[in-house]
Parts: structure tokens; sequence; C-alpha cells
């Protein structure tokens, strides 16, 4: 299933909040999504940066706190779920397999990217390539690459000067963002100081 329907669907969202988690500008997107349509939130506070890294909105909130013992914050987590548990356990999703990997690079960087891709197909990963992938010829390119990134398990962007200045990549990253495809950064060369993928690992 993919992330955007799982938290339309659910009915909590248990919001894990610690050192790690204070920095992600992933999980703030998802809480503020979530949160704007209504859906319980649960913050778990694992230490002190957690706590001072909660959006303000769930800072009112009553929150499981797992500093003083893991046991107790267990139980009251325990607790707060009772009221969402059914009577029979939800079945598995069967979900369509995806079985590639959207490239995302400036053409400059292709000698790179074609060493990955012979490491991909030696270990039977699937990608999308425009340069050997099939093709709708018929199609204007844009939408038909908003059908592939939209169908990709990932997007690889390879991070260097000229994927920075290429148009096209950057609107592929940006694009994976939107439709909430993950995104690896993969650094060929350092691109320098880019505003696009600041602060993201």
């Amino acid at each position: 299933m993919h992330i955007e329907e799982s938290l339309r669907q659910a009915s909590a969202m248990l919001c894990v909040a610690s050192s790690r988690s204070a920095s992600s500008h992933w999980m703030a997107r998802e809480l503020e999504a979530v949160y704007s349509r209504g859906t319980r939130v649960i913050p778990l506070v694992l230490d002190d940066e957690g706590e001072r890294g909660l959006p303000v909105f769930l800072r009112e909130i009553q929150w499981v706190d797992f500093r003083p013992g893991y046991a107790k914050a267990l139980d009251q987590l325990l607790m707060a779920l009772d009221a969402f548990r059914a009577e029979r356990p939800i079945a598995p999703a069967t979900e369509k397999v995806k079985d590639y990997v959207f490239l995302s690079y400036a053409e400059e960087d292709a000698s790179f990217v074609d060493e990955l891709k012979a490491f991909l197909k030696k270990r039977k990963y699937g990608y999308w390539d425009y340069r050997e992938s099939e093709r709708d010829y018929h199609q204007d390119l844009y939408l038909e690459l908003e059908g592939v990134i939209r169908e990709a398990v990932a997007t690889l962007s390879f991070l260097s000067p000229e994927w920075k200045r290429s148009r096209t990549a950057v609107q592929e990253y940006h694009f994976s963002v939107d439709v909430g495809v993950p995104v690896f950064l993969l650094r060929v060369r350092n691109p320098g100081p880019t505003l696009v993928v600041a602060g993201l690992p």
C-alpha cells in the first residue's frame, strides 16, 4: 500500500519523537498531513530532544513518555491503543509488487550511472532509465515520466554539480517527493550547497 494511502486509512498514527526524528522533514510533513485530517496522533517521547522537537500542535496532546521507564510507558501506550482494537486482525493488503527504481541524473554523470546499472543488473534489480528503458514516443515526455515515477518503488537521485543545474533532474526530485515516492540521494560528486536537498541525509 502506498504511504499516502496508508496515512489516509489509518485510525491513528504513532509518532516517535527522538533526537533523530527532531530534524526529519519527512516526519514533519506526514504529521501535518495526518493531523489536519483529524487522525489521532500519539507521540512517543524517547528523549529530551524529542520532546523539544515536537511540533507546536502536538505539545498540547498527552504523549507517552518513555524516558522514565519502558515497561510503564508501554502499558500506557497499550491502553491508548485499546480503542482501536478489532475483533479480528486486519487482513494483509494484497499489494502489486513494484519491480524497478527510477534513475534521475544529469547526462554528464551517465558513465557513473552505467556502472551502477551493471551492479543492479547483476543482482537482478530493475530500474528505469530514459536512455535504454522502453519508452512511449507517442506521449509527452513529462507525462510519461510522471507515470514512471509514480509506479517506481523509489527514485535514485545522483547528486553532482550538473544534477544541481539540471532542471529536469531537480523537477524529478520534487515530483517524487510530491507523490510520496521515496528518494535516495546518491552523491556522485560534491554538488556544493544545494537548497533543494539541504539538511537531508
